[in-house]
Parts: C-alpha cells; structure tokens; sequence
C-alpha cells in the first residue's frame, strides 16, 4: 500500500510541475506580446510628438502677416495699397 501511495504522489507532483512549466511558457509567451506592444506604443507616442510639433509650427506660421497676406492674395483676391494689379486684356 505504501509502494502505491508513493506511485500517487509521484504522479501528483510530476503533473504539478507540468502545469507549472505551462503556466511559466504562457506567462513567458504573454510577456514577449506585452512587450512588443509596448515598444509599438512607444514608436507610436514619438509620432505623435513630432505631429504636435509640426502642427505647432504650422500654426505658428499661419498666424504671421506674410501668410495672413499671402493667403489674402491668393485664396480671396485681396491686395496691399501698394501693390499693383496687372489684368489680362479679354
């Protein structure tokens, strides 16, 4: 009786242990996924920094005289007191 008790226990540990190992793969396996995700999100983080520079500076740009002016010249036909305007002859 003892010969099968110990046969049990044996048993017993040895799928213990195998579960262990499963659980360590997957664990292992499920950090590898979180990590790669995470440098994604990173690359991700840096892209979008360098767009709120680039908007930024557009923004920047677009609130100076010369492009309020150049887009008054060229989207809304307006001009400046000095400039002067040559016309096709139809």
């Amino acid at each position: 009786m003892r010969e099968n008790s110990k046969k049990t226990m044996t048993i017993f540990f040895v799928t213990i242990a195998f579960v262990l190992v499963f659980v360590l793969v997957f664990q292992f396996a499920s950090l590898a996924v979180a990590s790669s995700k995470e440098a994604e999100l990173k690359n991700q983080i840096v892209e979008l920094e360098q767009s709120i520079v680039n908007i930024s500076d557009e923004i920047e740009y677009r609130e100076t005289l010369l492009y309020i002016e150049k887009y008054a010249r060229e989207n809304l036909d307006l001009y400046g007191e000095n400039d002067i305007i040559f016309q096709p002859n139809s």
